[in-house]
């Protein structure tokens, strides 16, 4: 038994390699083994008595133990050195291990150890010396961490790195006691390997302080802290040496702990909140000892901290000795259900709390593992108390619970069925559904259903389905005493019918194999919840049949209840004989939150149609020119020169005096088709394109007379355009556009810089198309300059500001189709697409010379 050190006062410890001389020199060396020794030492904590040998006997035939020579440590029984060792224990002294001390050891050269320690710990290495005195300063090297030796006036001398220099030196500590060479001394080094310091006690009084000296840590001066001189992090061999006889005994290496007699706190039995206190837990500190005094209580002294108490517990860690505390919790929780048991409580022991060194370096110096347990009223708990219908919709509950009895034993065999035998009483049981409550186990029991409910509507969901366990089903008996034996409030739902509708049944192709998306089909699920998702059709949770080639059916989840299906792409065919009639969308389960596909009604549409028309249409190349004028008045455009539209009155050819008038007072200098007649124009009421098809790749510019009505609101977006644009009600222009200023993003956006434009003015709008960069940009009425905005780019998309906007359907680098949506009647003229700049792009300004 290693015994206490009352002389430690305050400071942290380190350890790397160490050696002990004595008569001659204590020393520390940096090798953690040295060359040549046979057998493996000790570990820390090591100790050694040397009881167990016989007189004569060479150490360094031990394990661990080397020697130049083997005589040159002896295990010793001299009756004068073994006489005065036991005239040590006087004043209240004690010796390192409690033993008997018979046999020493005597050193007359060389001798080491090899005691290694793990890096960074705090390490003592506590021995009896009967030391020779030394009149010369032995050699030391840089290799040793600390050394040690008593000179002439029995003054402690130590190997140690002064840092003001630095200097590697021996000081002689001279507030050092006298160490006789004739009586048994206790010498004590304490090792703080996190820091790199050594300090040194005497006779077990408190460590020797010095000028050079530091307080605990490396701080301030003076203190008894040393600096090591070098500095490895751990311990690895100790070694003594000296020319003349010494001896030493009682050699213990060890380190600092608290132990725990126990991890938990138990509720007494009576329930009520306390705690049973009649067996404390004791903290016990090895190789330390607990500051203050016996009796008093470190939680309230702040010396250790708690933590994660219970609510009307006060933790209580009196002092009964030394090396011990009592541990109790006192007082009562205010609520000590099973459910609060604590399982991390904390003990945070302080600095404050240790005579030696700091909290952080005393293994178990916090632990958040300690118990507090309350006692267990019986109860009957339920893993869950909802249940919910099937998805197939039939009426089934396929919901299972785990019913759980603590403190009481289920009675009967496993397998038996409590509602069946009468043991446990069920009612409000929806009709036709019949619940079981079967044992699992002496704690357990599962509830189920059975059957199927009829009628199965949420208007059959209910909320007060009742339990009640009868005294029968404990061996206990007495079920009252049970917390929850009645439970009158578990639920059972079920499902309304679940329907899919689909707002349209046909998909119309809009031109050229393309389909008409303006309006998409929205399918509406009733009952139930689609599963989360984007894109249904991609993601497997729709399948789609009979699909024309270069067709793909997008499922867009648009609410919980909702989808967004259009058809993208281009039909390779797309005749009126192309036309499909058995379009097939069959849903997956995955496309449901609960439902079972083959439970929705219409989960399985095989009705779908894709209607193509017959048409066939000009495609138009650019360049590209149309000045209306060669057409009757009345004339209907549509199925001429590539116009196309749902209604063959979507555009008529008119001469309306009021319309070619206001055309006539147009502000501009020129139109885009300026040599001709300008005595019709194209009325537009209904959606209408034109098939126009430029080359992949450059620039395009349409030029185009508008006489626009407003529009009040902006339309939906639609990504099959590459850019659109309209005149609001407050007279400024609106594009069509992909904003990729910040998360691109496809808006409506009017631009604040528009001229302003009313509905009873014709204006000249010229669209430049940069296809190789996916950019447009506006000019109005023969602007030089396109118009600019915050959401534009300059040229190529360089930076912000600027005129250039990218395109919403970058699909095709090239143009195919000229629109005008419906929204009012609008008026177009003189419609050119090409692929060079209009004149007054190209206009270069004329020198006038002035003479004043």
């Amino acid at each position: 038994m290693v015994s206490k050190h009352d002389f430690r006062k305050g400071g942290a410890w380190v350890t790397q390699a160490l050696s002990l001389p004595f008569g001659r020199q204590l020393s520390v060396t940096a090798v953690l083994m040295l060359v040549g020794v046979a057998a493996a030492g000790g570990a820390v904590p090591y100790t050694e008595s040397f009881e167990s040998y016989t007189n004569n006997h060479p150490i360094v035939s031990e394990s661990g133990w080397s020697a130049g020579e083997a005589g040159s440590a002896l295990v010793s029984t001299n009756a004068a050195v073994v006489n005065a060792l036991t005239n040590y224990p006087t004043g209240g002294k004690s010796f390192p291990l409690n033993t008997t001390h018979a046999k020493v050891l005597e050193i007359t050269g060389d001798v080491t150890n090899e005691i290694t320690s793990t890096a960074g710990n705090v390490i003592f290495v506590d021995f009896l010396a009967l030391p020779s005195h030394r009149s010369t300063v032995p050699a030391a090297t840089t290799n040793q961490q600390l050394g040690l030796y008593f000179d002439t006036n029995g003054q402690a001398v130590v190997w140690q790195r002064d840092t003001s220099g630095p200097t590697n030196e021996w000081l002689t500590l001279t507030n050092s006691p006298t160490v006789s060479s004739s009586e048994w001394h206790r010498v004590t080094i304490g090792l703080d390997y996190a820091n790199h310091l050594f300090q040194v006690a005497i006779d077990e009084d408190d460590p020797i302080s010095d000028g050079q000296g530091y307080a605990a840590g490396g701080g301030s001066q003076p203190g008894p802290w040393f600096n090591m001189v070098q500095t490895n992090g751990a311990m690895a061999r100790l070694a003594v040496d000296g020319e003349k006889a010494h001896y030493i005994d009682d050699l213990v290496v060890s380190n600092r702990t608290l132990n725990y007699s126990a991890t938990a706190f138990n509720e007494a039995t009576n329930n009520n909140g306390s705690i049973n206190n009649s067996s404390p837990m004791i903290i016990t500190l090895g190789n330390d000892s607990f500051t203050g005094a016996n009796g008093s209580n470190f939680v309230a002294g702040g010396e250790l901290t708690v933590g994660n108490l219970p609510a009307g517990l006060t933790a209580v860690a009196e002092r009964t000795s030394d090396t011990t505390l009592s541990v109790t919790l006192t007082g009562n929780a205010s609520s000590h259900a099973d459910s609060d048991d604590v399982s991390n409580l904390t003990f945070t022991f302080e600095n404050s709390a240790f005579t030696v060194a700091q909290a952080s370096d005393v293994a178990g110096y916090t632990r958040n593992d300690l118990v507090v347990d309350f006692f267990d009223a019986p109860e009957v708990t339920y893993a869950a108390t909802s249940f919910t219908e099937s998805g197939a919709n039939d009426g089934s509950v396929p919901d299972t619970t785990t019913i759980t009895v603590g403190g009481r034993t289920l009675s009967g065999a496993n397998g038996t069925n409590y509602v069946a035998g009468g043991e446990i009483s069920v009612s409000g049981v929806p009709s036709g559904l019949t619940v079981s409550i079967t044992r699992d186990s002496a704690s357990e029991a599962t509830l189920s259903f059975s059957g199927n409910a009829a009628p199965h509507t949420t208007a059959e969901n209910t909320s007060s389905m009742a339990i009640i366990f009868n005294d029968a089903a404990f061996v206990e008996g007495n079920a009252s005493s049970v917390v929850g034996y009645s439970n009158g409030a578990l639920s059972v739902s079920f499902y309304d019918p679940f329907t899919l509708t689909y707002s349209k049944s046909t998909f119309s192709e809009l031109s050229q194999g393309q389909i008409d998306n303006t309006v998409p089909v929205v399918i509406t699920l009733a009952g139930d919840s689609f599963a989360s998702g984007s894109d249904f059709v991609s993601e497997g949770k729709i399948v789609v049949a009979n699909l024309p080639a270069n067709l793909t059916a997008v499922a867009t989840r648009t609410s919980a209840s909702t989808l967004s299906v259009t058809l993208t792409g281009t039909a390779t065919s797309h005749t009126d004989g192309d036309d499909v009639s058995n379009l097939t969308f069959t849903f997956q389960n995955s496309a449901f939150a609960n439902a079972q596909a083959t439970a929705v009604s219409n989960y399985n549409k095989s009705d779908l149609a894709i209607d193509f028309n017959d048409l066939t249409v000009t495609i138009n190349t650019v360049p590209y020119e149309e000045p209306f004028e060669d057409y009757t008045d009345g004339f209907l455009i549509v199925g001429t020169n590539g116009w196309q539209a749902d209604l063959s009155d979507a555009g008529t050819v008119t001469s309306k005096t009021d319309i070619v008038s206001a055309l006539a007072a147009y502000s501009g200098s020129s139109f885009p088709i300026d040599a001709t007649n300008h005595a019709q124009v194209l009325c537009i009421s209904e959606n209408i394109t034109d098939e126009i098809k430029s080359g992949s790749g450059g620039t395009v510019f349409i030029d185009v007379m508008i006489l626009a009505s407003l529009r009040e609101s902006a339309p939906a977006v639609n990504t099959n355009y590459q850019f659109g644009f309209f005149v609001d009600t407050n007279g400024l222009l609106n594009i069509l556009h992909r904003n990729m200023s910040g998360t691109p993003t496809n808006e409506w956006r009017a631009l604040s810089a528009s001229p302003t434009i009313t509905s009873n003015a014709w204006i000249r709008v010229t669209v430049e198309q940069d296809y190789a960069n996916s950019l447009f940009q506006i000019r109005v009425d023969e602007s030089n300059d396109a118009i600019s905005d915050s959401a534009g780019w300059t040229a190529g998309a360089a930076s912000q500001p600027g005129p250039w906007f990218f395109m919403v359907n970058t699909n095709n680098a090239y143009m195919s189709r000229f629109g005008v949506n419906e929204g009012g009647v609008s008026y177009v003229e003189d419609l050119t697409v090409k692929a060079t700049a209009p004149d007054f792009l190209n206009e270069i300004p004329t020198t006038v010379i002035r003479f004043l």
